[in-house]
């Protein structure tokens, strides 16, 4: 508990460290955004640290984190300097119960997840080992940027600033890495907790019934964190559903778990009939992360990751896109800030003059300190996890121009008032992280079309039907009572013209994959290859089959355009595109709105198109674009389900919409229920412990004892086991920090899109072992710069060691048992 109280004490003093600059940059916020310091502090403080190492003016050490501290510290200083009046310390002595309620929402949810991971606390498995690597990497990296543990003499080609702040909070807290590994999990949590309820909060007080509610708790608020990290999918009704034996019939065969068609789930139950689903058979919770599936044109299946972030804190990776919550909240936060910061400035963007007019206009806001702060806010989506950046980018653009024009229409004075605020806003996030993206390597290889891989309106009311049921069901009430019917007319209109649009252009891409595959051209083979993809057979039509499977979903596509439809609607005020319309509607249901659209849109995409890469399916798209969507609904849901409750007008309405909102939302809640119940069963059994490296010293003491000695040598270079992905087989790399020759080929190909950087090391690390020519090996050691050969148990299993050669040539620095370390002069 030691570990707990010195890792909370120092994200304390860095939150506070912070605490005057969110407190002036988020001045126009009741609460003062007191739920963002963590994640600002850690934005502030990372990028300062990172920057300085890359620069070369400080080192990666604790020497360089206090030369990263000490700006951040100034900037505090200047800003309680220029405060004469003394408003930040009054405000806090007036409103400190909305520090402590802030703080209690973030201890809550950081002591879930210590429960979750304290009763498994083991990096082992899944993506754990590679995050470990990069944590240790990035500690015992002697300059920035950070080197690759798992491909010596490169650096990190990954999204690693989120590594990066778990090494500067271990590094200032002082606790051990694999302690630390878990803790940053649950402090992720709790600021995506804290985070979620603020916003949710102040937007909830700009859209009561007065224009500025001055309560300091909005008990509502709590939906926000509870929605976002705490239900699920309702995957888990279905697989207590399943467990209950219900709608089989007796010899084993049932049509409703054939329609439903979730994974493992149309085997009939072997087990007696029980509510808990968590004593069958498999990993229970890990299919409500595969509930989309595509299915070919032959009736083949391609995996579809859907995950949410109950799943993603209940299995207990830290990866980019759990790292990114709190600060893809604090972006949003962000572009609220900025439309109300826009709308109530009443400066015109000068759209008519050119050039000349833009530049002039830069300069009003360029030289603002909340500029520069936002486009550090937002480009940090760059370096945490790039695949949000371009929405969050969009969403803070949109929300600028939509603060200044106050209405979507006129769509071109809407669109070039985006525009010249995307230009530096673009331009200062990108020049804050060039220097990161000029090192990064990418596997994306441009857009493919989707074809017959589409999701079915049941799949996606599983995924997200706990949100969307509020969310349509508001959306529609607003619409309905704020929106003249001229506007409802246009916007229904353009978006359908839209949607058809789509729907041709896929239409007409698969008609001529079809045509192209019998033709003796160029692209026949290009043709073959992509139908070949999609399961075509000689025995169907290609064609005839995409129209079937693009009827049988377009359910799902109706859906969320009207969504989408419906949230622009609320985004017209004072004219649309057939005249004036008197709308009023308050900030935040238009921010919301927002919200809707683009998270209607992340849905969307996929249906038609996906991006390319090393899977070579829509997998990766859906689980990225999913993931972004879940955080927009669930702040959206919370939104909504807080204005119908108080505003559905007539009793059986009431009684029926608030029905329908608690069986939905109850649904979701199953998933979350069984996890919670098994952990803290599991609590009695095993105890806790927050030593990520526990089942390592338990069960292969020799190589820990390896990565103890390792972890105090000089730095260098060591050559191990080229390890499997998803594995521990890399140990020494993992625990230690220090780069190996070759880790994981399956992850190095991923992040530098090919195998042209890995080259011979595979067959060259086996040489290194087995040859018994020393020449060679002397060769080989010096050509990869080797410091330290190690042999564990992992070498002794995958290769026949030649040691004699090392006891011979080498000095032999470290023994336990079986396992070695030869220092290389």
């Amino acid at each position: 508990m030691i570990a707990v109280g010195t890792w909370l004490a120092a994200g304390a003093a860095m939150s506070l460290l912070a605490a005057p600059v969110g407190f002036r940059y988020f001045s126009a916020w009741r609460s003062r955004g007191v739920g963002f310091y963590r994640p600002l502090s850690l934005i502030l403080i990372g990028f300062l640290f990172w920057l300085f190492g890359v620069l070369g003016l400080a080192q990666n050490s604790l020497g360089g984190l206090a030369a990263a501290l000490a700006p951040v510290a100034a900037w505090s200083v200047r800003t309680l300097w220029l405060d004469r009046e003394g408003e930040f310390f009054h405000w806090v002595r007036r409103n400190w119960k909305t520090i402590v309620i802030s703080e209690a929402v973030f201890l809550c949810g950081f002591a879930l997840v210590l429960l979750f991971r304290g009763t498994g606390p083991d990096i082992s498995g899944t993506e754990k080992p590679m995050e470990m690597m990069f944590i240790n990497g990035i500690l015992r990296s002697e300059t920035l940027p950070p080197a690759d543990g798992w491909l010596s003499g490169y650096s990190i080609s990954y999204y690693y600033f989120g590594y990066l702040m778990t090494a500067i909070l271990i590094r200032f807290s002082g606790v051990p890495s694999e302690i630390g590994f878990n803790l940053m999990l649950a402090t992720v949590f709790g600021m995506a907790a804290a985070g979620s309820f603020e916003l949710i909060g102040e937007l909830l007080r700009h859209g009561g019934d007065r224009e500025k509610d001055c309560a300091p708790f909005k008990p509502g608020a709590l939906l926000a964190p509870v929605f976002l990290l705490l239900l699920g999918n309702a995957e888990g009704l279905f697989e207590s559903l399943h467990s209950l034996r219900l709608f089989w019939n007796a010899d084993g065969t049932s049509a409703f778990w054939k329609w439903v068609g979730l994974k493992e789930l149309t085997d009939a139950p072997i087990a007696s009939a029980t509510v808990d689903p968590t004593g069958r058979g498999g990993i229970w919770w890990w299919r409500a992360s595969r509930v989309l599936q595509d299915i070919g044109l032959d009736g083949s299946t391609r995996e579809v990751i859907d995950e949410f972030p109950f799943f993603s804190f209940y299995l207990g990776d830290l990866h980019p896109h759990v790292i990114a919550i709190p600060f893809v909240l604090l972006a949003i936060a962000v572009a609220w800030t900025g439309c109300r910061w826009a709308e109530k400035s009443g400066f015109e963007f000068s759209v008519k003059e050119g050039i000349a007019g833009a530049v002039s206009d830069w300069r009003w806001f360029v030289f603002r300190e909340e500029f520069w702060l936002s486009a550090l806010i937002v480009g940090a989506a760059i370096f945490i996890n790039t695949w949000d950046f371009p929405f969050l980018f969009l969403l803070t653009v949109a929300g600028f121009a939509f603060g200044l024009r106050k209405n979507l229409f006129p769509f071109s004075a809407f669109l070039k008032t985006a525009v010249w605020a995307a230009i530096p806003f673009g331009a200062a996030c990108i020049g804050f992280y060039g220097l990161f993206m000029e090192g990064l390597a990418s596997q994306a290889g441009g857009i493919l079309p989707s074809g017959v891989y589409t999701t079915r309106w049941l799949h996606l009311s599983i995924m997200f039907g706990a949100f969307l049921l509020p969310i349509l069901i508001w959306l529609a009430a607003r619409v309905r009572d704020s929106i003249p019917r001229s506007a409802k007319r246009t916007i229904f209109g353009w978006t359908g013209l839209i949607l058809a649009f789509l729907l041709a252009v896929t239409t007409v891409l698969f008609w001529a994959m079809t045509r192209l595959s019998a033709s003796a051209g160029s692209f026949r083979t290009i043709a073959k290859l992509f139908l070949d993809g999609q399961g075509a057979t000689e025995s169907v039509n290609p064609f005839v089959g995409f129209l079937i499977r693009r009827g049988e979903t377009l359910a799902t596509t109706l859906i969320l355009a009207g969504m989408i439809a419906a949230a622009l609607c609320l985004l017209t005020r004072g004219r649309t595109l057939s005249g004036p319309v008197d709308v009023e509607l308050n900030g935040a249901d238009r921010f919301i709105a927002m919200l809707c659209a683009l998270a209607g849109a992340l849905i969307l995409f996929p249906e038609f198109f996906y991006l390319r890469d090393f899977f070579g399916t829509r997998m990766n798209t859906i689980f990225k674009f999913y993931y972004l969507a879940w955080i927009l609904l669930s702040l959206s849901a919370a939104y909504a389900v807080n204005r119908l409750w108080r505003g559905i007008r007539g009793r059986a309405g009431c009684v029926a919409v608030r029905m329908a909102l608690a069986l939905f939302l109850l649904s979701a809640a199953v998933y979350p229920f069984w996890g919670i119940t098994s952990k803290v069963g599991a609590l009695g059994r095993r105890g806790l412990s927050l030593d990520g490296a526990a089942f390592v010293r338990a069960g292969r003491e020799n190589d820990w004892a390896t990565v103890e000695w390792l972890r105090t040598a000089p730095y260098g270079q060591i050559v191990e086991k080229v390890g499997g992905s998803y594995s521990a087989d890399n140990v020494f790399s993992i625990f230690s920090g220090l780069p190996t020759v070759l880790g994981p080929m399956n992850h190095e190909s991923q992040w530098r899109g090919g195998y042209a950087e890995i080259g011979s090391r595979n067959d060259d690390v086996r040489q290194i072992y087995e040859s018994k020519d020393w020449r060679l090996v002397s060769e080989l050691l010096d050509r990869y710069g080797v410091r330290y050969v190690v042999i564990g148990s992992a070498e002794r299993a995958a290769y026949k060691v030649a040691e004699r050669k090392f006891e011979l040539n080498l000095t032999k620095v470290f023994e336990s048992r079986t396992n070695r370390i030869y220092f290389v002069e």
